[in-house]
């Protein structure tokens, strides 16, 4: 089976359990969770703020190495971590549902 090869820099979606070659870096979408909170009465203000967001759990390999990284976009007043930085890859999180990511990979330099 050959992995989907993408474009460094380029916007691409990826879904759940599948593998993606960006250059020399192997992505694979290990998970995916959506939130949605929601008050009981909008307008209300004794309730707490509605927010939701999407959580996506990453695989990352470069050769022998691997390691996992999460993501998330969470709805505004929370704070989001879109990007995580590997092996001089930076991968960014663009948006996400129930089925795939949106998703972005830059080149970085390490220091």
């Amino acid at each position: 089976m050959s992995m989907e090869r993408q474009r460094l820099g380029k916007d691409f979606a990826i879904e759940l359990n599948k593998e993606v070659l960006v250059e020399e870096l192997e992505l694979k979408l290990v998970d995916i969770i959506v939130e949605e909170i929601i008050g009981d009465s909008p307008g209300d203000d004794a309730n707490y703020p509605s927010g939701s967001g999407v959580t996506a759990i990453l695989e990352l390999k470069h050769g022998e190495e691997s390691t996992k990284i999460t993501l998330t976009q969470l709805s505004e007043g929370y704070t989001s971590d879109l990007e995580g930085t590997w092996k001089g890859y930076k991968v960014i999180l663009l948006a996400g549902d129930l089925e795939k990511i949106i998703l972005k990979v830059e080149k970085v330099q390490e220091n």
